[in-house]
């Protein structure tokens, strides 16, 4: 009787937690249906301090899924602590009821842009004095979403942007490649291996 309680309250929990995440989904205006769900709980030997979540497994009556919780709990209690720390005689206790949901989204498509050599004479900003390595460098100001795909900026030099700005050392170059991705390359690398990833 009181596994058919305690398993009707854990449901019932669970079923809660499912509207208020499904409500959240649509005030963003998504679709509740592309989520997916992990139901579990936090459990613990009553009289013990510790408890450890583990998930339940789908289907199955209230009963069973409680019971297949106390078994999981059982068995990561013994994975973690040892068999000799476990201690069933007075039962165990659910401290929280676990909602983990996952919504199913669409993968991005990356534009593929073709690849420009020259760097065109709308990127350069100005020119400016940097300090780097204890000593100080002249240093072109680029500026970044003038640059396009192919271009490759030679430290020292600074791209900037209205959030962020990109130092290049003296020695490394920033390769920009078909999908607008920056990657720095170091002295003694070559910039064409870089190239060739991007043409893979």
């Amino acid at each position: 009787m009181l596994s058919r309680i305690a398993a009707g309250e854990l449901t019932a929990l669970w079923d809660r937690l499912r509207f208020e995440i499904e409500e959240e989904v649509r005030r963003d205006g998504m679709d509740p249906a592309r989520l997916s769900y992990t139901q579990g709980a936090r459990i613990l030997y009553t009289g013990m301090l510790d408890d450890l979540e583990v998930s339940a497994n789908g289907g199955g009556s209230p009963e069973h899924t409680l019971a297949s919780l106390v078994e999981a709990f059982e068995e990561t209690f013994e994975r973690i602590y040892a068999r000799a720390a476990k201690s069933p005689d007075f039962g165990c206790t659910i401290t929280r009821a676990v909602v983990t949901s996952h919504y199913q989204t669409v993968k991005p498509r990356l534009e593929e842009l073709g690849l420009v050599d020259r760097i065109p004479a709308a990127a350069t900003l100005k020119e400016r004095r940097i300090y780097h390595g204890h000593e100080w460098h002249d240093a072109v100001v680029y500026d970044m979403d003038s640059l396009l795909a192919g271009n490759v900026v030679a430290g020292p030099s600074v791209i900037a942007a209205p959030a962020t700005t990109i130092l290049v050392p003296p020695g490394y170059c920033l390769y920009l490649d078909h999908h607008r991705v920056f990657w720095a390359v170091r002295p003694g690398e070559d910039v064409e291996a870089y190239r060739r990833r991007g043409a893979s």
